[in-house]
């Protein structure tokens, strides 16, 4: 399944979550929002037919500078909510603003760098071959 995680001003970050890999069943972000930053980590508890249940934490770090950790989100009680494709969630993060989210099935895990979302995924019926990474001896 991949989320995309809306925050206000249009803003999205991709969110792809495993049902078959426990190792790749987590995705978390820290960034501004409303002259703020925040952090979230969504954790995929499980599936349950076409619908997933999902453990949610955010996190408010307040203004922007300072340094902040993903460490530190995992530390807030996490929400549990029922989410199906097709359907729109909205997560608040205290005194800051809320996040939308969205999401749909996929039959692999798409690449994702950076907050793009399928710029490195081939598309139907196409192969797509990036060089590799050079020798780092």
């Amino acid at each position: 399944m991949v989320l995309k995680v809306t925050r206000p001003g249009g803003e999205s970050v991709g969110c792809p979550l495993s049902t078959q890999d426990k190792n790749q069943a987590t995705c978390a972000f820290i960034g501004p929002m409303n002259r703020r930053i925040i952090g979230y980590r969504i954790d995929l508890v499980r599936r349950d037919g076409n619908r997933v249940e999902l453990a949610v934490r955010t996190k408010t770090f307040g203004p922007i500078s300072g340094t902040f950790l993903l460490s530190d989100i995992q530390n807030e009680p996490p929400k549990q909510v029922f989410f199906e494709p097709g359907q729109t969630l909205k997560l608040d993060v205290m005194a800051t603003g809320t996040l939308t989210v969205t999401g749909e099935w996929f039959d692999h895990m798409p690449a994702f760098i950076g907050t793009s979302s399928h710029d490195l995924d081939p598309g139907p019926e196409e192969l797509r071959l990036i060089s590799p990474l050079p020798d780092q001896r």
